[in-house]
């Protein structure tokens, strides 16, 4: 099975200050199999786009509008975690120690080959997929999501779906709570009433029938489950 057979859902931002590049790169993209493609072409549009849209991965490009614009992005990417790939014409040296300073997922000069960037690519893609089996798979608004479960805070059951909070946001799925932890399948996830889970790693305080979790969320303790949480 190619990496490549299932893409479609991945998001994939190309950072480069140089049109022609970024639509050559998305014909490339979108020939590969990606739809969800999004560009920008300064290190200002990208911090606006990241704080509505997260990719998977990026194709960033060193010097946009000052020289060292896309080596000062790939180490902000490190500490949010995002796996990028430089696109750049710039090889010498002394940008080559730089770059390897950042710890890029990978290395395309220009112009562009798309050999090469395929195989690139290709490795990305298998970090993202040995990465997200350990993710819980969410679909929301027609968007697959991986969310890590270390960053649920609690789910609720709402009719025929449910409400999971992460600490940035709330997703609607529709699925039950006994099957959610089966997927989960973690002690970190425990039932404190018929219609709500909590992650106990982000427990703060427990008293006789509230649970307060990370962000001061108080949540209902009921009293079949009392006993359980508080062991």
């Amino acid at each position: 099975m190619s990496v490549f057979e299932n893409v479609a859902h991945i998001k994939v931002l190309i950072v480069d200050d140089d049109v022609l590049i970024c639509e050559t790169l998305a014909d490339i993209l979108t020939d590969l199999g990606f739809n969800r493609i999004k560009m920008v072409h300064s290190k200002g549009q990208l911090n606006q786009l990241l704080d509505v849209w997260r990719p998977d991965f990026i194709l960033l490009d060193i010097r946009m509008e000052r020289h060292d614009d896309g080596l000062v992005i790939g180490a902000m990417l490190n500490e949010i975690k995002i796996p990028y790939i430089y696109v750049t014409a710039h090889t010498d040296s002394e940008t080559a120690k730089r770059v390897i300073q950042t710890h890029p997922h990978g290395f395309i000069s220009k112009p562009i080959r798309t050999g090469e960037l395929t195989v690139s690519i290709g490795l990305v893609l298998n970090n993202i997929l040995s990465s997200n089996k350990s993710k819980l798979k969410v679909k929301h608004n027609n968007e697959v999501n991986y969310i890590n479960p270390s960053d649920l805070l609690y789910i609720k059951s709402d009719g025929n779906y449910l409400e999971v909070f992460t600490f940035e946001k709330k997703y609607l799925i529709r699925n039950t709570l006994d099957q959610l932890l089966l997927e989960l399948d973690s002690p970190s996830f425990e039932r404190i009433h018929r219609s709500i889970v909590i992650n106990k790693d982000h427990i703060l305080s427990v008293s006789t029938a509230m649970v307060t979790l990370t962000g001061n969320i108080e949540l209902p303790i009921s009293r079949t489950f009392s006993k359980r949480i508080k062991s």
